[in-house]
């Protein structure tokens, strides 16, 4: 169930369930046993990734716990600066916030958003003033943790971090596309003679 959902408000105040109660640790036999055990896990990203084996800690990219992860920095999005943060982790969050939906003012507490993956690549789709748009989570991670750089220049390209479960900022490099054009076409060369 998504954070928002689990508060309410009634007479102008907000209302959040009792939580923290202490539960005995269950094992853990079998994946779908795994699913109910770890809400935190973003199982369409999971699935879309072909279902890889869990453990007791899973990927950032599939973590959708709220609480910080080791050695996790967060710093807000450029452009998005009130909205989103991304993590040194490629995760994103919303941070909290009120929101007016049919008439009615609704807190919205703080979410890690849910990522998106496709064509070998994860992104994250932000809103502002009702414009949705996607941007790649190598490209905030790189210009926010490694060199800033605007993430809208379609020239640049960021490579590395191939694999969403393994990621790693220092794996990322920035080239143009002019030179990754260059290097394909070496690439092609070698492989052929």
């Amino acid at each position: 169930m998504p954070p928002y959902c689990r508060c309410f408000s009634a007479g102008g105040f907000r209302w959040l369930p009792i939580t923290g109660l202490d539960q005995a640790k269950p094992t853990i036999s079998s994946a779908s046993e795994k699913l109910k055990i770890l809400p935190a896990l973003n199982e369409k990203l999971w699935q879309k990734l072909g279902c890889p084996p869990l453990s007791d800690s899973i990927a950032a990219c599939l973590n959708l716990s709220e609480k910080d992860l080791v050695g996790e920095q967060w710093k807000p999005i450029q452009d998005y600066e009130t909205l989103y943060e991304i993590s040194s982790l490629e995760r994103v969050r919303k941070k909290a916030a009120w929101n007016s939906a049919a008439g009615r003012k609704i807190w919205l507490p703080t979410q890690i958003m849910h990522l998106k993956y496709e064509r070998g690549s994860l992104s994250v789709g932000v809103t502002q003033s009702k414009t949705k748009r996607f941007i790649s989570i190598t490209r905030l991670v790189y210009s926010h943790f490694v060199e800033a750089f605007d993430i809208t220049d379609r020239h640049i390209l960021i490579l590395g971090g191939n694999d969403p479960l393994q990621f790693s900022a220092s794996q990322l490099r920035r080239v143009t596309a002019k030179e990754h054009k260059q290097q394909v076409h070496k690439n092609r060369k070698k492989l052929k003679q």
